[in-house]
């Protein structure tokens, strides 16, 4: 489904959204909706995209960070993986991490986004021991 579309000097400019898996790239996409648009006499000149972001649960860095959660939060820390776009995607090994904890009511990224006081100072004190551990 596109979300924009422009017309403009007898050409059709579209953009949508579409979350693939790291198993596939932007050029191999292209080739899918070519072939798929061409039966249709549609003709794609261009794609653009954000190639898929994926970094090692069992590398040292993400064990490190899970460890630290796990200590400070009381729990079992384990790795989740979402299909949005997050600022890691420009950090070679970046991962997003921290601020939720299970059974809190936060509304996370949406309408009165939100956590506790003692969220707050629980992730305090988890970005700190994790900036530590890491500059070690």
């Amino acid at each position: 489904m596109f979300s924009i579309l422009e017309y403009k000097d007898g050409v059709i400019n579209g953009k949508f959204d579409c979350r693939f898996p790291v198993s596939d790239t932007v050029a191999g996409l292209s080739e899918k909706y070519s072939a798929c648009f061409a039966k249709y006499g549609i003709r794609i000149t261009g794609m653009q995209g954000v190639e898929g972001h994926k970094v090692d649960a069992e590398s040292d860095f993400v064990k490190t960070l899970l460890g630290i959660y796990a200590k400070t939060a009381s729990g079992i820390a384990k790795p989740i993986a979402i299909g949005g776009g997050t600022y890691v995607h420009e950090i070679e090994g970046g991962v997003a991490f921290g601020a939720e904890f299970p059974g809190e009511v936060n509304n996370m990224h949406g309408a009165n986004e939100c956590f506790s006081m003692a969220s707050f100072r629980k992730n305090t004190c988890i970005f700190t021991e994790a900036i530590e551990e890491l500059c070690k």
